[in-house]
């Protein structure tokens, strides 16, 4: 997890991720580094911990999920961003009704992961009353099996997320 200091980590399975501009040191990080992730195609790409794979086994099992599908719902920072999600933006794919209705005819599981953004917990409720048929689950509902120091760490989370989502049956991004 972040903040922890590099000496006391010694030899384990922690993924780390250590950004270094070499190009100009006194300067900030001037370029964006992406690690791929981890995919049969490409076996040498970088992959999560067993420690936080042995995590999103942990959110799984505690919500009961078994046959599942995971939903990812991009929104805060493309809502009206046409680059991201032309012609428009996210707004009217993320909407809950539009989604309910994705779901109604496309998804076949009765239990739905599904990984957002959205701040507002009326968006949360409004996916909830359009999706009334389905078992939905949100971060919230299996966060607190973690330790505060992975909780707090968003890039623990999204590779948590990310292990949560290659367990689905059915994967499907909206942004």
């Amino acid at each position: 997890p972040s903040q922890t200091a590099l000496r006391i980590l010694g030899n384990c399975n922690e993924d780390l991720l250590i950004l270094v501009n070499g190009e100009c040191p006194e300067r900030n990080l001037e370029k964006w580094s992406h690690l791929p992730l981890y995919s049969p195609l490409r076996p040498f790409a970088y992959s999560t911990s067993e420690t936080l794979k042995g995590w999103a086994r942990t959110a799984v099992d505690s919500v009961k999920l078994e046959y599942f599908a995971f939903i990812h719902v991009r929104r805060g920072d493309v809502l009206d961003t046409s680059y991201y999600c032309p012609p428009d933006g996210s707004r009217k794919v993320t909407s809950p009704s539009f989604i309910g209705k994705f779901v109604k005819r496309f998804v076949e599981n009765k239990q739905i992961v599904i990984a957002t953004n959205e701040t507002d917990p009326e968006y949360l409720l409004d996916l909830r009353r359009a999706i009334p048929h389905k078992q939905l689950v949100f971060e919230a509902d299996f966060r607190e099996v973690f330790p505060e120091s992975v909780r707090t760490d968003n890039f623990c989370m999204y590779l948590i997320s990310h292990e949560i989502a290659k367990m689905a049956s059915m994967c499907v991004a909206t942004g």
